[in-house]
């Protein structure tokens, strides 16, 4: 009988909606939701089967439902829908799973501070970037000096602030989050061409006509991983070449340059403890650093002094 239980609860977590046919991890995946009070959301929700399928074989033949989204039986109203996302281009014959929640929280504050936006100053390398940035600056300071003649510190300190502000998102614009410096125009041109491939497969019908898209995406996809392999050994090359003309000049930019390579977050601070393990408050840190430098010292002179004594 409890064998007969277990396997109705089974059931019960793993939906009525799914497609497919139920191979050994699939079985083992829905006894672990079934111990854990866990609901796979992608059975629950009707939908049509493209919308569905999270796997689709190289050759487009075969598909099948195999990356699942489980949530707690107790937050089963708060899962609003589970579908595919196949516009979402990374190069995979899986397809991104998405799910849309609603939770009910206590009220918040609205937070009244926006992001901090990074200007792209990297374009002031660029020698053309550097000379018109320096124009502008001093146009605007020509400006503001004739303006500003009576005026409190406060407020030439705001006007030389909005000056600086200004030119800056004039000239040099906001820095683009997540993307990768050393990736070339031509491989983003590819990678739109990628995408724009898959969203063609997407939206074909027949069968012969999603053979061709694949065909096309997988062509794709070769010379977007191969040209993304280029760009990366020749962007290690010239921060090689950067490196040894460092070690000669600037050893601060050698250091900058061989943590950017090794892709490392280093530590500046790190905490302070005693003797025993425990960590130190900021006034206890200088205490504890007096009496570390003044063990060594005095451990070195009594050194030397037994040393000539045994002499």
């Amino acid at each position: 009988m409890p064998k007969l239980d277990q396997t109705m609860k089974v059931w019960n977590m793993s939906g009525r909606r799914g497609i497919g046919n139920m191979n050994e991890n699939g079985e083992l995946f829905s006894e672990l939701c079934a111990s854990c009070d866990w609901i796979i959301g992608g059975t629950v929700f009707p939908h049509k089967t493209c919308h569905k399928m999270s796997w689709v074989s190289p050759e487009n033949v075969m598909e099948n439902q195999t990356d699942h989204i489980a949530i707690s039986k107790r937050f089963t109203r708060s899962l609003l829908d589970v579908r595919n996302k196949r516009g979402a281009d990374i190069g995979s014959d899986h397809h991104l799973m998405i799910a849309d929640f609603r939770f009910k929280i206590l009220a918040a504050r609205k937070k009244t501070e926006t992001r901090r936006k990074e200007y792209n100053v990297q374009k002031l390398q660029i020698p053309s970037v550097r000379v018109e940035f320096k124009l502008e600056l001093k146009n605007r300071f020509s400006v503001l000096s004739t303006q500003n003649e009576d005026t409190d510190t406060a407020d030439s300190w705001k006007a030389i602030k909005n000056v600086y502000i200004e030119t800056s998102e004039k000239i040099l614009g906001f820095r683009q989050n997540q993307q990768k410096e050393w990736i070339s125009e031509e491989t983003r041109k590819e990678i739109g061409r990628r995408k724009l491939a898959k969203g063609n497969g997407n939206r074909s019908k027949s069968r012969q006509q999603k053979i061709s898209t694949q065909t096309q995406y997988s062509e794709i996809n070769k010379r977007v991983k191969r040209s993304i392999r280029k760009d990366k050994r020749n962007w290690i090359n010239k921060q090689a070449k950067l490196a040894e003309e460092a070690e000669k000049k600037d050893i601060r930019e050698l250091y900058n340059i061989m943590r950017k390579l090794s892709q490392r977050k280093f530590r500046m601070n790190r905490p302070v403890k005693t003797k025993s393990g425990m960590l130190l408050t900021t006034q206890e840190q200088l205490k504890r650093w007096e009496e570390h430098f003044s063990e060594i010292f005095n451990k070195d002179d009594n050194v030397v002094g037994s040393k000539q004594e045994i002499e």
